[in-house]
């Protein structure tokens, strides 16, 4: 066994569960992907997105219920956005590249059609022991709207996940219990359980929502969109009624992110 098991189930777990599912404040935690085949080698819910704009739908015709011309908000009969599925990729291979094409933005409104990210650090799990398994699925839903010179994203997600840890590994961290407890230090505001099944082995289920609600101004620089306060910076391209845009700095979101033109 690789040194100190706690640490890299706190590394591995912390970054895992952690890295994509936007906060308040703008991070992010990670987002399963909605029923689609987890890329771990673990168990599959259905078959995975074509590409990194699952679900997108180029040519996706607008809200029918949007006739107030206000590029602002969305109007008030368009109903809550659906949730849509993203791919998770847990193998250690990475979501197809985004290639910046920039395009327009300002007065444009986008709701969110689906998306990938990846977590290579769950490999460090799996170093430490080889035979744990992370399975994730969840769902997304939002809109961003460019308007004004102002960006506002208002975005919502929900990961469920599934780890399981040997009994041999469990008792380096003080079995079942001291499994969750790792998790839930690495993982705030997750709820997390872990039961030992029938062979004694740490069957963990966590699940993490938390929403995202933030409004900055904005402006483009060539294929990026840009914010000051905090500083930010996202890849993006517009295909028609189709926008996709992907972290650059600043926003710790791994991944592509797909919306349509509403």
């Amino acid at each position: 066994m690789s040194p100190p098991l706690r640490a890299l189930l706190g590394l591995a777990l912390g970054l895992a569960f952690t890295g994509c599912i936007p906060d308040r404040a703008g991070t992010a935690r990670a987002v399963g992907d909605g029923g689609v085949r987890a890329h771990d080698g673990g168990t599959r819910d259905a078959a995975p997105p074509s590409d990194a704009t699952a679900g997108t739908d180029a040519d996706a015709p607008g809200d029918a219920g949007d006739d107030d011309g206000d590029a602002g908000a969305p109007p008030l009969d368009a109903g809550p956005p659906p949730e849509v599925a993203f791919e998770v990729r847990l193998d250690g291979t990475s979501c197809p590249a985004l290639t910046p094409c920039g395009g327009t933005l300002d007065e444009t409104r986008w709701e969110l059609t689906g998306g990938c990210v990846a977590f290579p650090q769950v490999n460090e799990l799996r170093r430490a022991c080889a035979s744990a398994t992370v399975s994730g699925t969840g769902t997304a839903r939002g809109r961003v709207t460019f308007s004004g010179g102002t960006m506002r994203r208002e975005l919502s997600a929900t990961w469920r996940g599934a780890v399981s840890v040997p009994r041999g590994c469990a008792a380096f961290v003080g079995g079942c219990d001291g499994v969750a407890n790792t998790v839930r230090v690495n993982v705030p505001g997750a709820t997390v359980s872990c039961p030992a099944d029938a062979a004694g082995d740490c069957a963990c289920t966590v699940t993490v929502s938390p929403p995202l609600d933030d409004t900055a101004p904005y402006r483009v620089e060539g294929e990026q969109f840009v914010t000051d306060a905090p500083a930010r910076r996202w890849s993006f391209c517009v295909t028609g009624d189709a926008l996709r845009y992907a972290g650059a700095s600043g926003a710790v979101e791994p991944g592509t992110f797909a919306f349509r033109r509403l």
